[in-house]
């Protein structure tokens, strides 16, 4: 397999371009810029050299022709690169590791232009670790108790950005946005992605959550894997891939819960049959409920009544809808229980 990798480790780069920025006339002297990172590094000073030689072959920095404050000929001046008609050739794979968002030795997928640390590719248990750190209690009722099989649908491979304003560019600050030219291979953003939505140009939800993963992989870049930032699109990447998984079991059920367009959506019927059940959670009596999925002989289900509560049941907990309620030692004096029978009845 194909290597592609770049040597400048992407903290020295940024360090580097901040300097350069800084400077007058937005040039700096090479002895002046690896005095500048050894303050900031602890690398030695023949590593910080090669770091400044490898931003230079990467053409991630340049070298001045004509300084405007010329030092003997063997002095080197650098500046930022001329990114004005900069652009990735059509089948050029990313730089950075699509799991850690790092430089190195890297290896292109084969099947699209995303690249890899052998050791980064991670296990299905693995990728549901990380994602686990993610998951708010709401979610985790789908996530946690059905383990890895709620995560086996096929499109979230290979990786997984904060609950934020579309109307913001979220993939990098302002003033880093040129440079970023340069690091990322897709320089998506929520606008891109609203834009796209709005003009219907997804066909498929692999797209969409595509385009989630590369705005996470662009921070990862950008920010750094352990930023604020980061760790804020995490959260946002797991919601995603939590909504996804629920409108490929049942969008009519995904679409009625979020639009609540009628008093009685619970009750109005989906195109995708749902088992009727009478199943019991811990702490309550049996109740009337609606299955969403059955993984593992544990029954995922939506109760009929006012608040539609989610919970996963035990099969043995699980009952025909058609059981005699005194066998099942329900008390229709119950608050409640009157209510969700007619929303049942309804349905």
């Amino acid at each position: 397999m194909e290597r592609y990798h770049r040597q400048t480790p992407l903290k020295v780069l940024k360090s580097m371009w901040l300097a350069i920025r800084e400077s007058n006339g937005q040039e700096i002297e090479h002895t002046r810029l690896v005095k500048q990172l050894q303050k900031i590094f602890t690398s030695a000073g023949d590593q910080i050299e090669s770091y400044v030689t490898n931003a230079v072959v990467d053409n991630l920095i340049q070298v001045v022709d004509n300084p405007k404050r010329p030092k003997p000929k063997s002095v080197y001046h650098y500046t930022l690169p001329d990114i004005t008609d900069f652009s990735f050739p059509e089948e050029h794979p990313d730089f950075y590791c699509y799991e850690c968002h790092l430089e190195g030795n890297v290896q292109k997928c084969t099947d699209c232009l995303r690249v890899f640390h052998r050791e980064c590719v991670k296990t299905l248990t693995e990728k549901h670790a990380k994602l686990e750190e993610y998951v708010t209690n709401y979610k985790r009722v789908n996530i946690s108790d059905f383990g890895l099989v709620a995560f086996s649908a096929p499109t979230v491979a290979n990786v997984v950005t904060p609950p934020v304003d579309a109307n913001e560019n979220h993939t990098a600050p302002s003033d880093e946005v040129p440079a970023a030219k340069l690091l990322l291979r897709r320089p998506i953003s929520m606008d891109t992605i609203q834009q796209k939505i709005e003009d219907s140009k997804y066909e498929r939800l692999e797209q969409f959550c595509a385009d989630i993963l590369d705005i996470a992989h662009n921070i990862g870049i950008i920010h750094g894997a352990t930023s604020l930032e980061y760790n804020a699109v995490m959260y946002f990447v797991t919601d995603c891939i939590y909504d996804l998984f629920e409108i490929r079991q049942c969008p009519d059920c995904f679409r009625h819960s979020n639009e609540k367009a009628e008093p009685d959506w619970f009750a109005r019927p989906c195109n995708t049959r749902h088992e009727l059940v009478f199943a019991k959670h811990k702490g309550y009596q049996y109740w009337p409920a609606k299955v969403i999925r059955v993984v593992n002989n544990k029954y995922d289900v939506r109760f009929f009544g006012d608040k539609h509560s989610r919970a996963v049941v035990d099969t043995a907990f699980v009952k025909p809808i058609d059981s005699d309620l005194v066998q099942l030692k329900i008390n229709p004096k119950k608050p409640g229980f009157q209510k969700s029978m007619e929303e049942l009845h309804k349905h």
